[in-house]
Parts: structure tokens; sequence; C-alpha cells
């Protein structure tokens, strides 16, 4: 597993609406161990009740780390394990609401608007079958991208907490590209909502999630630069 990335109520949601709205970010594993739970927060562009996740795509990359100028900020690297889930393999639940913004980063900064929403959802995948199997003090990162039901954008929300570098997101030429705000929206480093738990700590997601819930939220910043 690895410290929780708790979402930011009044953040930024990241369109992974399709396969070529891919969206990643990194974690370091602190126990040796399947990844059997995936837990993460998104939105519906503009709250649109008539939109939702019909199925959803997690991937999981090895890591590409800073290297002076050649490698400007980290990024995946190889894919190492793919996994899509449909309607029943997959829970999602209204967790909590803010004054939000909506961004489709390939679009430029024309994709950033901002408000845009309210609420926010917290969507777990449990019991994953045939799960990779992640080894202690390595960095992944995992990559989520969705299918939907409807005609709004689906967004992953940003966090509270860090590690490391910034998240990424795929641009149309196919390459990783680092995820900052535009300057009109304070050109703020981006981190996505997520917790990834391997067998036995179910329960001690219940817990963090209660935090957050409540209205607790702890950050944690740890950069490479």
């Amino acid at each position: 597993m690895h410290f929780p990335q708790l979402p930011d109520p009044n953040g930024w949601d990241i369109n992974i609406t399709g396969t070529s709205n891919l969206v990643a970010d990194d974690w370091r594993c602190t126990q040796t161990g399947p990844v059997s739970d995936i837990h993460f927060w998104y939105s519906v562009q503009g709250d649109d009740a008539n939109t939702s996740i019909s199925s959803l795509t997690a991937t999981i990359y090895s890591d590409i780390p800073v290297s002076g100028t050649t490698v400007p900020f980290s990024r995946p690297g190889s894919l190492l394990w793919s996994g899509t889930f449909g309607v029943g393999a997959f829970t999602s639940r209204f967790f909590g609401s803010g004054t939000q913004g909506f961004a489709s980063p390939q679009s430029g900064t024309s994709g950033w608007v901002r408000p845009d929403h309210v609420a926010f959802y917290q969507t777990n995948i449990t019991n994953i079958a045939n799960p990779f199997v992640q080894t202690v003090d390595t960095i992944y990162w995992l990559g989520l991208s969705v299918e939907v039901t409807g005609t709004s954008l689906i967004g992953w929300k940003t966090s509270l907490d860090t590690f490391q570098d910034d998240s990424t997101f795929k641009g149309t030429n196919g390459l990783w590209n680092e995820l900052v705000s535009p300057p009109l929206f304070g050109g703020q480093s981006l981190h996505q909502a997520f917790v990834i738990v391997p067998e036995p700590s179910t329960v001690a997601i219940v817990s963090v999630v209660g935090l957050v819930g409540a209205g607790v939220f702890v950050r944690r910043h740890q950069r490479r630069r």
C-alpha cells in the first residue's frame, strides 16, 4: 500500500473519458503484495446526473525518474498490468461537495473551466482477480480511463496530498506530459486522489476514508526536485 492521496474538495477534475484521455500518478509501495483494491475519486462535468461510469480501465506502469534535462519530470514507463472493469465489478458512491474545476488538458488552456461542478464521488475496485503484485520500495504509476453512459465527461479528482512529482497526462502525440494548471489558474502542480490497498489492509482504508468524510485532511509533500 502507500499513504493515501485524499480528494481536494475544491480542486480540479482531470478528464479521463475515453482511452485517448489517460491520466497517471505515482506511488511508492510500502509492502510487497497484490494490488487487490484500487480506490479513487471523480466528478461528472457540470454535475450531469445523466452521465455515469459504464466501465473503467486501470493500468500500472514502471517509473521513469527525473534525469537532468533529458527527463525533466518523472513519468510512466513500461506497462506492467492492465484491468478493465464493467458495471458490477466496482462500486461508486457520493462522497462530498465543493467548488471545483474541470480540465481537459489535451485541449490546452481552453480546456480548463472553473467553477464547473460541486459533487464528487468515490469509486472502489475490490478483490481484483489476477492482481498486479507490487514490490516494497518500488515506485509505480497508476493510470485511469473510463467509458461513460451519457454525454458529459468524467474527471479524476486532484488530491490535497502529494508524492514526489506531478501527475501526467497523455498528449495527442502519445507522449506523457506533466500536469500543471495554466498560469491563469495559478500554475499549480497537480496530483490525483487515490489509494492502493492490498489485502489485508481493507479495514485501514475504511478508517482513512472516514477521516475524509468527516472533513479531516492531511497534507504531505515529498518532491524529487
